[in-house]
């Protein structure tokens, strides 16, 4: 009797099942594969419902990185004015007609820093961003294959029930 309990999926646990794909997609897709073929099969039967959990769930993770990046590159923005600022200021400071050529070295040399430093926050933006976008492409492929996987293993127990038939 509880392996037929085991097999049952209530509507209560259903809605459950639901809220959670809504919730968190990935630890849904995760529990499903855990679940009674039974109960995976019961829940590909309603498979258009799970496309559109997928797909939303790969939507929220495009979503959260375009936002990542935005930030990203707004604060990277401030940085790069700042540093512009600083250069012109430097740049204004060779102009005096006072300073000796120790000084206007010493201020080319500053000026020089700034290109570098600029370069480095860019070159480590780059990285940064290249990081997260191989990120975005793990995490979707991870949901994609949780989602082939319970599919795959719902199909097989479906296939598996038909030839014990």
């Amino acid at each position: 009797m509880d392996a037929e309990k085991d097999d049952q999926i209530t509507a209560r646990e259903m809605n459950s099942l639901k809220k959670l794909a809504n919730a968190n997609f990935t630890k849904f897709a995760v529990q499903v594969q855990h679940a009674s073929s039974e109960v995976q099969m019961k829940i590909i039967q309603q498979l258009p419902e799970f496309k559109k959990l997928a797909t939303e769930a790969v939507e929220r993770v495009s979503k959260a990185h375009e936002a990542t990046l935005s930030s990203v590159q707004h604060s990277e923005d401030h940085v790069h004015q700042g540093i512009k600022e600083w250069r012109g200021a430097l740049i204004a400071m060779l102009e005096d007609p006072n300073l000796s050529l120790e000084d206007k070295l010493r201020i080319t040399n500053e000026i020089g820093e700034t290109v570098r430093v600029q370069a480095a926050i860019h070159s480590e933006n780059t990285k940064t961003k290249v990081a997260m976008f191989g990120k975005l492409a793990v995490g979707a492929a991870a949901i994609v294959g949780i989602i082939v996987v319970a599919i795959t293993g719902g199909r097989i127990g479906i296939d598996q029930g038909d030839n014990n038939a």
